[in-house]
């Protein structure tokens, strides 16, 4: 299986397994391409915990990583230090959890296995994302003036 952050859940079949993984600059920006990103300035980390729970499988796990935005105040790069949490249930075959939805949707925070590995990269990206603050700022005094100074 190809990606970053593959796990292997017959690991996990007699009781919950830890994982870690560095979290590449180069990673990450490519799979934020699009968004306003300057090079990250150094690995992130993630941790992954899989637990089995019945027939499926139950990730919990943290997301850090640094990335460096523009200050929408002063246009300025600034660190934005991001500690994501991560949680998503992994389904075998036909389960209950995660049925598809009426409009053949899948539920969210479920994803299907559809062998012994899964690669997490979709939902570390996904969790990313969704965490990028709309508005970054480098301080509470910084402001355009700043710049032609």
């Amino acid at each position: 299986m190809k990606g970053s952050f593959v796990i292997d859940i017959r690991e996990a079949a007699s009781g919950a397994r830890d994982y870690d993984f560095p979290i590449e600059p180069a990673w990450l920006a490519a799979q934020l391409e699009g968004v306003e990103l300057s090079s990250p300035p150094g690995p992130g980390s993630l941790h992954l915990t899989l637990s089995p729970v019945g027939k499926n499988f139950y990730v919990k796990g943290r997301i850090r990583v640094r990335l460096a935005l523009p200050c929408v105040r002063c246009l300025r790069e600034t660190q934005v230090p991001l500690d994501v949490p991560l949680s998503v249930v992994l389904a075998k075959g036909s389960t209950d959890v995660g049925a598809a939805l009426d409009d053949g949707e899948e539920s969210p925070g479920v994803t299907r296995l559809a062998g012994d590995e899964v690669a997490m990269d979709d939902e570390v990206r996904e969790a990313i994302l969704l965490e990028l603050p709309m508005n970054p700022r480098c301080a509470e005094e910084c402001s355009l003036e700043d710049l032609y100074r």
